[in-house]
């Protein structure tokens, strides 16, 4: 049976159960479920990130196809990026989420914070300490460990 049809399977049997138990059961017994398949997605990541840009910054041998890779990369994401986004503002103005809540900001107050400068946040871009980037899943520290180690 293919993989897409397992998850359709899976989805409306997880459906099916959903509907049948009570909150109570669910927030008890099947919740813990769900937690821990979350975690190990977030355990997986990482490491699948980092294996994959070292293995496809070390394949590219000759530098013109980085060029075309990256190229082509940049306008694969901001065309992915562009159509999210058409469809969420698509979205938004048909449900329009949040008509009738009120939410008052009355008595608060934002707290004053300064950005870093642009010097800044490219030097924190290397990480001191990849492991430690690792651990903490600092995704950009992360990719450029990546990117520098699969060139060298």
């Amino acid at each position: 049976m293919s993989l897409p049809m397992q998850m359709v399977i899976g989805l409306v049997l997880g459906v099916i159960v959903g509907s049948m138990t009570s909150a109570e059961f669910t927030a008890a017994y099947l919740r813990p479920f769900g937690q821990l398949f979350i975690t190990l997605i977030r355990m997986v990541v990482v490491p699948l990130v980092l294996a994959t840009i070292i293995a496809g910054a070390a394949g590219i041998h000759d530098l013109s196809k980085l060029g075309r890779v990256a190229t082509k990369t940049l306008v694969y994401y901001f065309l992915t990026t562009g159509v999210a986004v058409a469809i969420g503002l698509f979205l938004a103005n048909i449900m329009q989420p949040g008509i009738g809540l009120d939410l008052s900001t009355k008595g608060l107050e934002a707290k004053q914070i300064t950005p870093p400068s642009l010097i800044q946040t490219l030097l924190n871009i290397v990480p001191m300490n990849p492991i430690d980037a690792l651990a903490k899943g600092n995704m950009l520290q992360v990719i450029f460990f990546a990117v520098i180690f699969g060139f060298a």
